[in-house]
């Protein structure tokens, strides 16, 4: 399949998707964007979102085509007292990630049994119905959440990609093996990992695994890279050895003008975009939009009013625990909260074991920051997020909590 037979193939899932649903327009639309982010969310055919009927050996073309905007985390929501999935509450986050303009949203197995996993994967897909891509996290071993049936359960599921993070120990031909086995054992499109918290540079002083990455980035489903790394040499080396073979995904806003402008960057891998935005504001869709469109002015106006104060503010919070590869996962989901996601506590992470407990003044910091920037105020108070914005409404409260 070559490019054009793609793209028309991306044409034809679009006029399917135009007599099932409707689009929701961008903010960025409106502004005069001819490709954005949110129309591709809103607007692609489920055979582009899911990737269904798609080759492995087309995925890097597929990727170029659909890789396009931000993709966000969709965090699991669970009952009041954490032993089951709450399917309400996950089906409100996806609709909300739709609204926010995202291309895809990443659904992690954190905290899940393998069957909580895939019945998770099941209710993002089924909500979805094609407006969005759903991703998994494979795990950086041989053991956890996402083995290889788990994959291939994904696979069939509808999920359309994911993200592969490399094991932490072992020599550059292990984790060469590692991710080409990954590789194999699916037809889904693959996107590799580099952050702080891998021990790449034992590899090279930059962190860069190069002889991992020479002999992964041609496997022809590893897609992209995402880049996690604020470093912009860091950036800079990755786009010119690899961008005609994998998509690299620089994360750090700061860093995207230059990316844009001179690389074309086009997406962004997973993260709390949520953070910078709300579904009726959305400052971060909007700034990637307007770089892409080549209005760059326009661009950092939003930029410097919105995104930098917001992303600022979040960094803030997660600096301390990014090193050691820590993510507050229930703080994150403050930010979904504000958002009209559904919020609610998570279970404790096996793998994060002394993640500090969510307090009200973290709800009322991002709360305030949200207010001053106009995003709007969510009036709903802590004990809301606590037991979920869906079970607070049916009158659950916190002294029903466990």
């Amino acid at each position: 399949m070559n490019r054009r037979d793609f793209s028309r193939l991306v044409g034809l899932g679009a006029a399917g998707l135009a007599t099932g649903g409707a689009a929701v327009p961008t903010a960025s639309a409106a502004a005069g964007s001819k490709d954005t982010a949110g129309q591709k969310a809103t607007g692609a055919g489920s055979a582009v979102h899911s990737g269904r009927g798609i080759a492995r050996a087309d995925r890097k073309a597929w990727a170029r085509e659909h890789f396009k905007g931000f993709e966000n985390i969709l965090l699991p929501s669970f009952t009041p007292d954490l032993k089951k999935l709450d399917e309400a509450g996950i089906r409100l986050d996806v609709r909300k990630s739709i609204e926010h303009g995202f291309f895809s949203t990443l659904a992690p197995a954190i905290a899940l049994t393998p069957a909580e996993y895939r019945r998770f994967l099941e209710i993002c897909v089924d909500e979805a119905k094609g407006r969005i891509s759903i991703a998994v996290a494979g795990e950086g071993g041989e053991t956890g959440p996402m083995g290889r049936q788990l994959l291939k359960d994904a696979e069939a599921i509808g999920a359309s990609h994911m993200i592969l993070s490399l094991p932490p120990t072992g020599s550059a031909q292990d984790l060469i093996r590692y991710g080409t086995e990954m590789s194999e054992a699916t037809n889904m499109g693959i996107y590799l990992w580099m952050a702080q918290i891998h021990d790449f540079k034992r590899f090279h002083p930059s962190r860069i695994p190069f002889e991992v990455f020479d002999a992964l980035a041609d496997l022809p489903n590893v897609v992209a890279l995402k880049v996690g790394d604020p470093d912009p040499a860091t950036i800079f080396h990755l786009f010119e050895r690899y961008d005609e073979r994998m998509l690299i995904g620089a994360l750090m806003p700061n860093i995207m003008p230059l990316a844009v402008k001179a690389y074309g960057q086009q997406w962004s891998g997973a993260f709390t975009v949520e953070a910078m935005q709300t579904p009726t504001k959305r400052h971060a869709v909007d700034y990637f939009d307007l770089l892409r469109a080549g209005k760059y002015e326009d661009a950092m106006k939003v930029y410097w009013q919105y995104v930098a104060p917001l992303f600022g503010a979040m960094m803030k919070m997660m600096g301390p625990l990014m090193p050691a590869g820590g993510h507050p996962w229930e703080h994150l989901k403050v930010y979904q909260f504000l958002g009209g996601m559904n919020g609610g506590r998570m279970r404790p992470d096996p793998h994060q074991p002394n993640l500090p407990k969510l307090t009200e003044a973290d709800l009322e910091g991002p709360r305030g920051l949200f207010a001053k920037l106009g995003l709007g105020p969510v009036d709903l108070p802590f004990e809301a997020m606590q037991v979920g914005r869906l079970n607070y409404e049916k009158g659950v409260r916190a002294k029903d909590l466990t």
